[in-house]
């Protein structure tokens, strides 16, 4: 049996396994043989590319099971990709392997299921909107459905639309917007499935104002942040995501502070 690994050209730590001139694979050794070398390392995702392949024997089905299991305690993911409308697709839907191993049908939505699936890997998603109140519901539920397809859970969820919410509430009634076309807030999501991180780009009036605020975040006290009122920095917004937060902090540029939040999803049972 024929094969070529090839490291995907956009995306860092994804592997193609590419299988040629076979059509059955009968032999678990046969993929075995394959992959040992690439257990080795962590974080090496696999696209198994079986497009060429019409039907494997149950004894390399039951191989594919063990190879998962083996691939998730190097923290990486493991995709199928077969042929659209195959009998081999059909076979491994039918007996039920899609629900613990994921199988595509293109090489793009291989790697979308990887940067879903594998917590190493962040996805990012950059979104820009004018500094006006009325986008942010908008917003809010676009990153709580976000999270809700990553798996979080409910009251983590509730929180991050919090945490969403009152960030960008923030940099549209304290950023010094001009009202220009050029105005926009940037908001930048980095999302993995242990956890999600805010970059809030806003405009500042002073350096010193920026300053401020990161003395503000860093030293407020547990009674400071319970006690205080609404005509403080910044009001109460900063004040709620740190405390719906894991992590925040500031970093001040010459027009601009970015507020940086992060949030981990709940350990079960926890």
């Amino acid at each position: 049996m024929k094969y070529e690994i090839i490291e995907h050209s956009n995306s860092k730590h994804i592997y193609i396994v590419k299988i040629y001139e076979t059509t059955f694979i009968k032999k678990k050794k046969e993929l075995e043989y394959i992959f040992l070398p690439l257990l080795e390392v962590s974080n090496r995702n696999i696209i198994l590319d079986f497009r060429n392949i019409e039907d494997v024997s149950e004894e390399v089905l039951g191989y594919l099971l063990i190879l998962k299991s083996q691939i998730i305690d190097i923290d990486s993911t493991l995709i199928i990709l077969v042929k659209d409308n195959s009998h081999l697709k059909s076979k491994l839907i039918k007996i039920g392997l899609y629900k613990i191993i994921s199988i595509c049908t293109s090489i793009e939505e291989c790697v979308q299921k990887i940067k879903w699936e594998n917590p190493l890997i962040a996805e990012k998603i950059k979104l820009k909107f004018s500094p006006h109140l009325k986008f942010i519901p908008a917003i809010r539920n676009f990153i709580g459905n976000i999270a809700k397809i990553k798996q979080f859970d409910q009251k983590t969820i509730n929180r991050i639309k919090t945490i969403a919410d009152e960030l960008c509430t923030n940099a549209v009634e304290h950023g010094n917007w001009d009202n220009t076309y050029e105005d926009t807030i940037r908001l930048t999501l980095l999302l993995s499935s242990k956890k999600i991180e805010f970059f809030v780009h806003n405009k500042i009036t002073t350096i010193k104002e920026a300053k401020t605020i990161q003395e503000y975040i860093k030293n407020a006290s547990p009674e400071q942040l319970l006690n205080i009122n609404s005509n403080s920095i910044r009001g109460r917004g900063l004040t709620i995501v740190k405390m719906l937060s894991d992590k925040i902090n500031v970093k001040t540029l010459e027009d601009r502070t970015i507020i940086r939040v992060v949030k981990y999803k709940e350990k079960e049972g926890g």
